[in-house]
C-alpha cells in the first residue's frame, strides 16, 4: 500500500457474518488491536484500501 495509505480498513466479523470491529485510517506501519474482550471463537478478518480487498483470512481466538 505504498502512497496513500490513510484509507486502509480493518475489519473483523464473527462467523455469523456480524461485524465485530472496524478500524478506519490506518496508516503505514505496524498496528496494535485489543481483542481481549472478544468470546474465543474463530473470526474473519478483512483488509480494505479504497474499496478493494487486499487480505482476508481466518483467526482463531484460543482464550
Amino acid at each position: 500500500m505504498a502512497g496513500d495509505t490513510q484509507d486502509a480498513t480493518l475489519l473483523l466479523f464473527d462467523m455469523q457474518g456480524r461485524m465485530m470491529r472496524h478500524y478506519e485510517q490506518l496508516g503505514q506501519g505496524q498496528h496494535t488491536f485489543d481483542f481481549s474482550d472478544l468470546p474465543v471463537g474463530t473470526y474473519i478478518w478483512k483488509l480494505m484500501h479504497k474499496g478493494k480487498a487486499l487480505g482476508e483470512d481466518r483467526w482463531v481466538k484460543v482464550r
